[in-house]
């Protein structure tokens, strides 16, 4: 728990990385695996290796991001299925 530095009021990170997680799983990591399959189909005559590369490296980082998040939530009492954490309590 942090606090905010104008009001000094306490603020819980766990939403936003709740957030994240989702954002990752049902966003991020689908569009990258949607390109990754597209490119699979036919490569595009002008794709470079390093644009390649530089995807594969993307849906990589995404999927470490992914995993330590949800292991750190999960970790915690916040596992995917868990309610979306709200602070103070009941706001």
């Amino acid at each position: 728990m942090a606090r905010k530095p104008v009001t000094n009021v306490p603020y819980s990170h766990i939403h936003d990385l709740q957030q994240a997680r989702n954002a990752l799983q049902n966003n991020i990591i689908p569009a990258l695996d949607r390109e990754i399959s597209r490119l699979e189909r036919r490569l595009p005559d002008d794709l470079t290796h390093e644009a390649l590369t530089n995807l594969f490296d993307q849906h990589e980082h995404a999927n470490k991001l992914f995993h330590n998040v949800n292991g750190f939530l999960h970790g915690i009492g916040y596992p995917p299925s868990a309610p979306m954490h709200h602070w103070p309590p009941g706001a």
